[in-house]
């Protein structure tokens, strides 16, 4: 029988200790938001690394301020004709309109950092069962339409908004969102966006928080987190 080996329960957890310490922090992410009658804007600096083979976003949860509520409109759109037919959908199914810029990379020379820099204008849609659907085309490096999922979560009078990012190969190129600006309700989604109780005086609080998938080294960047505050 072979013999046991031992490890120290010490030097177990300076093990573990030093894994976490080397895991990459990206930059922190700028974070605004403007809030009116019945619409939220929000922008957002995911500060994307300059560098090919690094982090990935894979979730942006977007934490409202006390009070503010995202609802549903009268009209929905499915899942599979916002990705494959958007202009079909009913027009008083759109929520929201944006613009996005992706950072992407050459999956296959992540050192070289072969990167490009395509935009999409975002057109947000109210999909079935509450789903929140961002449509975002792309014309480089081939037309196609990144779709991204998001769901609204409550507790008590606070109000989540989860946007899941999939990973998004094109033509070789891994795409991870850089830059995001969108704009919820106003005169076209009219009850989307609600307000109620009294807005403090330093204004609303939003936090975002962001997470990534492992990049092409293996490694597991650590969560980022920006709040701001909406001017009541």
């Amino acid at each position: 029988m072979a013999p046991s080996i031992r490890i120290p329960f010490a030097a177990l957890a300076l093990f573990f200790a030093l894994i976490a310490a080397a895991a990459p922090a990206s930059a922190a992410p700028k974070f605004s938001v403007r809030l009116s009658d019945n619409s939220l804007a929000l922008s957002l600096v995911t500060n994307a690394p300059a560098t090919g083979g690094l982090a990935n976003v894979s979730r942006i949860a977007i934490t409202l301020a006390p009070g503010i509520r995202l609802g549903s409109v009268g009209k929905t759109c499915a899942r599979a004709t916002v990705e494959r037919a958007p202009l079909k959908c009913p027009a008083a199914s759109k929520i929201g309109l944006g613009k996005a810029r992706w950072a992407a990379y050459n999956r296959y020379v992540p050192k070289i950092a072969q990167r490009i820099d395509p935009t999409s204008l975002i057109t947000a849609f109210n999909g079935i069962d509450g789903e929140v659907l961002l449509a975002l085309p792309v014309t480089r490096p081939l037309p196609e339409t990144i779709l991204l999922s998001g769901r609204v979560e409550r507790t008590g009078n606070i109000s989540r908004l989860v946007i899941t990012v999939p990973m998004t190969l094109i033509a070789g190129y891994d795409f991870t969102p850089a830059y995001l600006e969108l704009q919820l309700g106003g005169p076209g989604a009219a009850g989307y966006v609600s307000r109620s109780g009294n807005c403090p005086t330093a204004g609303r609080p939003f936090t975002v928080e962001l997470r990534y998938r492992a990049n092409a080294e293996g490694a597991w960047p650590r969560p980022q987190q920006a709040v701001a505050k909406a001017a009541c």
